[in-house]
């Protein structure tokens, strides 16, 4: 199952259409078109050294899938290739992948690579042709920190890096617990990699990392480096302290923090 291509990187951010469903930073999405037929826009934003990827294919029931997620590291990479595409998908596969800017960051460089291994390890499935567009430049430019796929089209199905205007409750709706697990998950053993974007956060994780997360330093001998000092930081100085790439990140990073 392939899709077409179509490059948007001169168009502007417009409202985001029915059927719209966004996939978070360290989230993944699989979904059967046929039987999730109102889901018909999947899409991702905010990659500066990320990477979202697009994978379109079919399960070993033949069923045609379609998945997407926002990876942000090695290990991030590696789990989603063998914890949900090799036990979802099976055969030829379309492959899609936008993100790992700017082309001299370390993480961003980091996560191409580990994409790029991740591809060339012997699957059930396989992808002839991937089409990546990794280390390109200004994630903040051309539209590189946007990516999604339109499946409104059953016969068309179509991956761009289309921007949308969205707001911060569309990003998470869960008012600032989304924004708790991508900082605390790999501090919690075992570390979590990845979660289902279709699935609510259970009660006792929510309790467990928020727990985590009000005595939780990123420098143990530095009180400014509390995250619940967040509120307290101007947004410079939250993208410094807690950004790989805080030059360029995405307007509303801070305000997603401190939400």
């Amino acid at each position: 199952m392939k899709a077409s291509v179509e490059d948007k990187s001169m168009v502007k951010a417009g409202p985001a259409p029915k059927g719209f469903f966004y996939v978070d930073q360290a989230n993944y999405a699989v979904i059967n078109p046929a039987k999730e037929p109102e889901k018909t826009y999947l899409y991702s934003d905010s990659a500066t050294s990320c990477i979202i990827v697009i994978v379109c294919g079919q399960n070993a029931a033949g069923d045609k899938l379609v998945s997407l997620s926002h990876v942000d590291s090695p290990d991030c990479i590696t789990s989603y290739f063998t914890d949900v595409l090799d036990k979802n998908f099976t055969g030829s596969v379309s492959f899609y992948a936008q993100g790992a800017n700017p082309p001299g960051n370390e993480s961003a460089v980091e996560n191409a690579a580990a994409l790029k291994t991740n591809l060339g390890v012997k699957r059930n499935w396989w992808a002839d042709d991937p089409q990546l567009y990794l280390l390109q430049g200004d994630p903040r430019e051309a539209n590189r920190g946007d990516f999604g796929i339109n499946l409104s089209d059953p016969q068309k199905y179509v991956v761009s890096n289309q921007p949308f205007d969205i707001e911060l409750l569309d990003r998470d709706p869960t008012g600032g617990t989304q924004v708790v697990f991508c900082i605390m998950r790999r501090k919690m053993v075992p570390p979590i990699q990845l979660w289902d974007a279709r699935t609510p956060f259970p009660k006792d994780l929510v309790d467990k990392m928020v727990k985590m997360a009000a005595v939780y330093r990123k420098d143990p001998n530095d009180p400014k480096t509390a995250y619940t000092y967040i509120i307290n930081l101007q947004d410079e100085e939250v993208r410094d302290t807690w950004s790989s790439t805080p030059d360029y990140e995405a307007p509303w990073f801070s305000d997603e923090l401190k939400q």
